[in-house]
């Protein structure tokens, strides 16, 4: 009886995951190709293949204008007799089909279909494995903010393969997902401080031997004997500390007693949302690791200009944090980094060896480690819908408090958008708040604070710095986390309007299926009145940017995964739907 449960649980499971992903891939073409509105009714679509010559068709749940649309389980493509039931899998393969003549040479145009079929089959995979556990599991025993962190289990909602990783086996995912509702022990090594790189933005020390209970203290002690003032602690994922170890330069050191492989110590650890990222409880702190293993677009390792640019951005915030934080609007620091380093190596052999030891230290959200049940949630986790199964977290919280939709986002927007408008438009500092990326907490369902976390992806204009007197002060000239202005103000409007509000706003339509247009008036009236109260200059001008733009850009996340452009993504632009709410009438 048992058995045949798990097969069933499996099998929706399965059907849940493909449902998920051709919706994903249906939306990522559909807005990467300007086809924003492809209803022929109410409650059906059709969608032109125009390489192919064919044509999909469906019904639709929920149409959004920003792209997040939901559609129905059946799909169909014409034939000479008519139109004809497909599966999911059918209709993937030809969406792939469609986007694969973006390359002429027809022997490359293979592989990359070849190639990019296999990365969404092994997202599937991953997701069915995530839906099963959940469906079996029902609810996880652990606080709310937990189980935010470890309950995205479909990804992102415009990316072909959000959950694929490849270099993880099935026994890796038991141990390490947070999907799966892992925790594990981190693995130490100690490095002599010749081979030691790192850089703090405070004078105190890295706390990552604080983890560590007095007894491993003492035992580490032990095992460096007398010169183990000489060295210092390095956290590692497990997974990635299997990798390091067989590397030829870092057997080196160990042969030469440069490095101490220490082995798993510590308290349990939790992965987040981003899976390499990992939080400790004992420390109320995040460690953000290096971790060799392709996660939907590229290898999460810490490369040294990203270490930099996250430590040159943490120097600007610390700078300012308190002008611009409240108690309702607060941006979680990087403190420092530490990493391995040879300087008589290559060059190349050296970076390769940064970026896959670099672990940055970020503080965590303040008492969270006391109060682990706080209504804490990742905004990804709060908006996430599992197709055919469940609403999102989000509308369970407007439904059990019985709050106004247009009520609880103007609160919304009151800690998130108009603070981080105002952070951009005095200081030139863009934060990379995608949803992923921010924590809110609520007070009986009512937003109270937003956390913006992972400096990495803050991009700083180079004409504010300029202005601000932060050049050679806290920056260098060439400091990778200087952009010009329209590129910090497009990164903006993408994470933070696109994807964020974006995602949340749809979300908030699907609470009782209502028309999101009405929801994008709450923001447009938010801006006038900025536009109309604030006496700062910078704050007006970008307002009346958000009000006056017909379009807003958007990662072209489809094409990008096929051209194999993880790193460098292309951008197209969506209809604003700010300024469309201008004097509509619905």
């Amino acid at each position: 009886m048992l058995e045949q449960l798990i097969l069933k649980e499996t099998a929706n499971s399965r059907k849940l995951a493909e449902q998920a992903a051709v919706e994903r891939l249906l939306n990522a073409y559909l807005r990467e190709n300007n086809i924003f509105d492809p209803r022929i009714s109410n409650e059906q679509f059709i969608v032109m293949l125009k390489n192919n010559g064919k044509k999909i068709s469906g019904s639709f749940i929920y149409w959004s204008p920003i792209g997040h649309h939901t559609f129905g389980e059946r799909f169909y493509i014409n034939e000479e007799s008519g139109f004809i039931k497909v599966t999911a899998r059918e209709v993937i393969e030809l969406i792939i089909e469609e986007l694969s003549y973006f390359e002429k040479d027809r022997q490359l145009r293979s592989k990359k279909i070849e190639t990019i079929l296999e990365h969404i089959e092994n997202s599937i995979a991953k997701t069915t494995m995530y839906l099963e556990h959940a469906l079996m599991k029902k609810q996880r025993e652990q606080p709310v903010y937990l189980n935010s962190e470890q309950s995205l289990l479909l990804g992102h909602p415009f990316h072909p393969t959000p959950k694929s990783s490849e270099g993880f086996s099935e026994s890796d995912l038991a141990e390490f997902a947070p999907e799966l509702g892992a925790s594990f022990l981190l693995h130490y090594i100690a490095i002599s401080n010749e081979y030691l790189l790192e850089e703090r933005i405070t004078e105190s020390a890295l706390h990552f031997d604080s983890a560590l209970s007095n007894q491993e203290l003492l035992e580490v002690k032990q095992r460096l004997g007398d010169r183990h003032e000489e060295y210092k602690l390095l956290p590692l994922h497990p997974w990635q500390a299997r990798y390091l170890l067989g590397l030829e330069e870092v057997q080196g050191l160990i042969q030469r007693g440069e490095i101490v492989n220490l082995g798993r110590l510590g308290p349990f650890v939790y992965p987040t949302s981003s899976i390499r990222t990992i939080w400790d409880k004992r420390q109320n702190a995040f460690y953000k690791l290096p971790l060799h293993v392709q996660i939907t677009n590229f290898i999460r390792t810490n490369s040294l200009e990203q270490v930099k640019r996250t430590m040159d951005a943490a120097k600007v915030i610390a700078h300012i944090r308190k002008s611009y934080e409240t108690d309702s609007f607060r941006i979680l620091l990087e403190l420092g980094y530490r990493a391995l380093s040879i300087p008589e190596s290559s060059k190349e052999v050296n970076g390769r060896l940064i970026q896959n030891t670099a672990v940055l230290f970020r503080e965590g959200v303040e008492g969270l480690e006391k109060k682990g049940d706080d209504d804490l949630y990742v905004t990804a986790s709060l908006l996430e819908e599992q197709p055919g199964w469940k609403e999102s977290e989000l509308a369970k919280l407007l439904k059990t408090y019985k709050y106004n939709e247009k009520e609880w986002l103007r609160q919304y927007l009151s800690i998130s958008l108009v603070p981080m408008l105002k952070l951009f438009a005095e200081t030139g500092v863009s934060l990379e708040a995608h949803v992923q990326n921010s924590l809110v907490k609520f007070v009986k369902g009512w937003p109270e604070t937003c956390y913006v976390r992972d400096l990495e992806g803050i991009s700083i204009s180079r004409n504010k710095a300029e202005a601000n007197g932060w050049l050679q002060k806290l920056l260098a000239e060439d400091s990778p986390v200087l952009y010009s202005e329209e590129e910090s103000w497009l990164r903006f409007n993408y994470y933070v309007v696109v994807n964020h509000l974006g995602h949340l706003i749809s979300s908030l339509g699907k609470v009782h299926n209502s028309d999101e247009r009405e929801l994008w008036q709450v923001v447009r009236s938010i801006l006038l009145e900025i536009e109309k109260t604030t006496f700062s200059k910078a704050l007006k001008t970008y307002a009346g940017k958000l009000l006056e733009s017909k379009t807003l850009p958007a990662k072209a996340n489809l094409v990008s995964r096929f051209q194999e452009r993880g790193e460098t993504p292309l951008f197209v632009e969506i209809p604003n739907p700010i300024y469309e709410s201008e004097g509509a009438l619905w």
